[in-house]
């Protein structure tokens, strides 16, 4: 850590190296706590991102926007019908008499006439019609749409407000980072790193070649023979020398 940073501890465990937040110019976030920490930590990472002209709210009216001109096609029908029934009875009858009577006697028949008439009738009327028709109107019909008629910004207080919960409210392994020459942060996610099954030869192989670069390094017969010499030396007398020995025994290699 540079001289004059700050350590922040987040919830998680991570670790924020802060110095004035300038001399690291990529950075990696996971989630913390602190509104002391948020508030620095947000406005370094999503300032770049930060609009003055964001728009939170829009509101729209709905109006008549113009008319068009068009026309209409209006059809009529119609049906009438008329019904009548007439009866009449009429009589007539005429009468007349010619010749001489005598003695209440008619007298010379031939000369005798008598006529009588009887009329009578029934009519019955019906009458029945109707008519289709087409019309063409014109009409102006109305296009409606929608106008904005109100709008509200968000502020930059609201925006940093936002920033800092998206940074607090992060899941484990998920952090935000910031690259430099990249304006927006972008997510990202540590993966799980999984253990690989080894077979234990493989291991005391790799484990052997390491310890073979190490200059403190010892296989565990070579300490112990060094050990039981210097015993030894000590023992008689000759393990008084003028430069001190030393064995440093970190590993033991079987």
């Amino acid at each position: 850590m540079e001289p004059g940073a700050r350590a922040c501890a987040g919830a998680n465990g991570a670790q924020v190296y802060e110095s004035v937040m300038a001399n690291a110019r990529s950075k990696i976030v996971f989630s913390l706590e602190g509104e002391e920490n948020l508030k620095s930590l947000a406005q370094s990472l999503f300032m770049g991102v930060m609009n003055p002209d964001e728009i939170k709210l829009q509101l729209h009216s709905r109006k008549v926007m113009d008319y068009v001109e068009e026309t209409r096609i209006i059809h009529s029908e119609s049906e009438n019908w008329s019904e009548g029934v007439g009866e009449f009875n009429g009589q007539t009858g005429t009468e007349s008499e010619g010749g001489a009577i005598q003695g209440g006697d008619e007298q010379e028949q031939r000369l005798w006439n008598k006529s009588n008439a009887n009329s009578n009738g029934t009519s019955h009327t019906s009458m029945k019609g109707g008519g289709k028709g087409k019309s063409i109107v014109p009409h102006q019909k109305a296009v409606f749409g929608e106008e904005l008629s109100s709008v509200q910004f968000r502020g930059l207080d609201d925006q940093l407000h936002r920033a800092m919960a998206s940074l607090f409210d992060q899941k484990q392994r998920h952090g935000v980072t910031k690259i430099v020459g990249v304006r927006a942060p972008v997510n990202i996610v540590t993966p799980f790193v999984e253990k690989m099954p080894t077979p234990k030869k493989m291991i005391d192989s790799y484990l052997t070649s390491r310890y073979e670069k190490l200059p403190f390094a010892l296989r565990s017969e070579d300490a112990h023979r060094q050990i039981k010499e210097r015993d030894q030396k000590f023992i008689s007398g000759a393990g008084r020398t003028t430069e001190p020995e030393e064995i440093a025994v970190r590993r033991k290699i079987g």
